[in-house]
């Protein structure tokens, strides 16, 4: 299906996703966002059918008034939960947005994602039909290829790159699509019900930051974490939260202190990293420890300046 069409799709489904709409504001609103293109009654039809085949969401007319179209709460509940539809969704709207300013393009300046390209959606149909991957992939800190035969689990976009996290033998693994040479979509298949216990992902990530499979510290698994952070740069915490289980537990002029449940893993303390000065950990002892020995390691490269 072209990617137009796609676009369509989910910028309907945002439409709908707020309550119901007339047809003469979705006409409007179509318009608009669409370089004065008409929705004509057929091409509405054929978005209708396409989205209830694709995405299993029926919108549903009221011609008793003014016609009217709406989806079911519990469509607009899977809209609201699924984060892949809602990312699909605002970036179909981006894309709307940015074709209508053609004229002004060279001065939106966006962000590129290297990597995913190439084996992406040979990966998504694998895991849609459930079947094993053999990929040949080359790690940065490694000095060889390899070559396995995997179970494709789940894929993930987390700061600029895609990763396939996948069962290697019996170990859960993730894989940089960047690191990926070559990969080919076997005819084995396999029950992705025999793995659900192993591997559920949104318990799996629930309290992960990142995408790493294993945590850093022996013993460790997620932990609470308390962090203090300057009471000028408190707001941007607020507005960006690091993690799904930040809470802000004191406010204060001076300080906000912010309290996680996650696992410590190195991208969880990057991420704070990132934040300089203005970010302490108070605690776990052992997490601020963590920290203390990176922050050591790293004025170490700079002390015979």
């Amino acid at each position: 299906m072209a990617h137009n069409d796609t676009s369509k799709h989910l910028w309907l489904l945002q439409q709908l996703s707020e309550g119901e709409i007339t047809k003469d504001e979705l006409c409007r609103a179509y318009r608009k966002d669409h370089h004065w293109e008409k929705l004509s009654k057929s091409s509405f039809k054929r978005m209708k059918d396409e989205i209830k085949e694709k995405y299993g969401i029926a919108i549903m007319s009221d011609k008793k008034r003014m016609p009217t179209y709406s989806i079911s709460e519990e469509d607009r509940k899977k809209i609201r939960n699924g984060k892949a539809l809602k990312w699909m969704m605002t970036a179909a709207l981006i894309d709307s947005d940015l074709l209508s300013y053609t004229d002004i393009r060279q001065r939106i300046i966006l962000e590129d994602i290297p990597s995913g390209k190439k084996f992406l959606s040979s990966i998504l149909e694998a895991m849609k039909l459930n079947h094993l991957l053999e990929v040949e992939y080359k790690l940065y800190n490694r000095p060889e290829a390899s070559k396995h035969t995997l179970v494709p689990l789940r894929v993930q976009l987390f700061e600029r790159r895609w990763y396939l996290t996948c069962k290697i033998n019996c170990v859960i693994q993730t894989i940089p699509l960047d690191c990926i040479q070559t990969l080919e979509i076997l005819d084995e298949t396999f029950d992705p019900n025999q793995y659900r216990g192993m591997f559920v992902p949104k318990e799996y990530t629930k309290h992960r930051y990142g995408t790493a499979t294993h945590l850093p510290f022996a013993g460790l698994k997620e932990v609470d974490i308390k962090i203090k952070v300057d009471g000028d740069y408190a707001d941007f915490f607020r507005k960006l939260p690091i993690h799904g289980s930040q809470k802000e537990i004191e406010q204060k002029a001076e300080y906000s202190i912010f309290h996680y449940h996650v696992g410590p893993s190195i991208e969880f303390m990057q991420a704070l990293l990132h934040h300089g000065p203005h970010v302490e950990i108070l605690e776990p002892e052992s997490v601020r420890n963590k920290m203390k020995e990176m922050i050591r390691e790293m004025a170490e490269k700079y002390k015979h300046d």
